[in-house]
């Protein structure tokens, strides 16, 4: 069970880019993938802008992905093992 909601969980965080990207026209509201892709222009990219950013944005992810880690490995190699 925890696996698939670690599963949903970083589906729906990354989902987000698309779907900000084509229908959000208003810039104070769009998701943090979004707000990254701003950063990047024709021309130039301000890389110590968009690398903070995406520090920002993948501090809370990383932080889930270490809290529920052993579930994740436990019932990806249970699913696996065939006893």
């Amino acid at each position: 069970l925890i696996v698939v909601g670690t599963a949903v969980y970083i589906g729906a965080y990354a989902q987000q880019f698309l779907f900000a990207i084509t229908f959000n026209n208003v810039r104070e509201i769009q998701p943090l993938p979004a707000g990254l892709f701003e950063f990047v222009g024709y021309q130039d990219t301000t890389w110590n802008e968009l690398m903070a950013a995406a520090l920002t944005g993948i501090t809370p992810v990383m932080i889930v992905f270490l809290f529920l880690q052993k579930f994740l490995v436990a019932g990806l190699t249970a699913g696996a093992v065939k006893e």
